[in-house]
């Protein structure tokens, strides 16, 4: 009697066992079809957004470069004015905002990765945001 009761539980832990492993299973693949799903939405909207922002910036460049020219009486130096003041941003860009547009990035990519509802807790990001990691002993 024992054993043919002991033998059930072990058969009914054994269906769990599949039960909870197929369910947990279905979870990471739609977990990981809406990161994925975020993320390319993500991307198709910054490169729309990107390219229509680059077509203003080439017209208004375009323009300027050309009331210089007209301006200083040379349409290459308008076309030189305009490449150098774009050489100026880039190098700025380089020295200055180069670290800051990585931790953005970051926050961003960890918040869309590490999306989690169901969380009260708030996410890595924020906690990162928000200097609420604890401290290392490196520190």
């Amino acid at each position: 009697m024992a054993f043919k009761a002991l033998s059930e539980n072990l058969e009914k832990s054994g269906v769990k066992a599949q039960e909870y492993l197929k369910n947990t299973t279905e979870y990471y693949k739609l977990r990981i079809f809406k990161t994925v799903t975020k993320g390319a939405i993500s991307l198709v909207n910054f490169l729309i957004i990107g390219i229509v922002l680059l077509l203003v910036l080439l017209f208004f460049s375009m323009g300027a470069a050309l009331w210089i020219g007209d301006v200083l009486e040379s349409k290459y130096a308008g076309y030189f004015i305009v490449g150098g003041f774009y050489i100026l941003i880039i190098i700025g860009f380089i020295i200055f905002a180069k670290k800051p547009l990585q931790k953005i990035l970051l926050l961003k990519f960890s918040d869309m990765f590490f999306d989690n509802d169901d969380d009260p807790e708030p996410d890595v990001s924020t906690r990162i945001a928000n200097r609420e990691l604890p401290k290392t002993e490196e520190e």
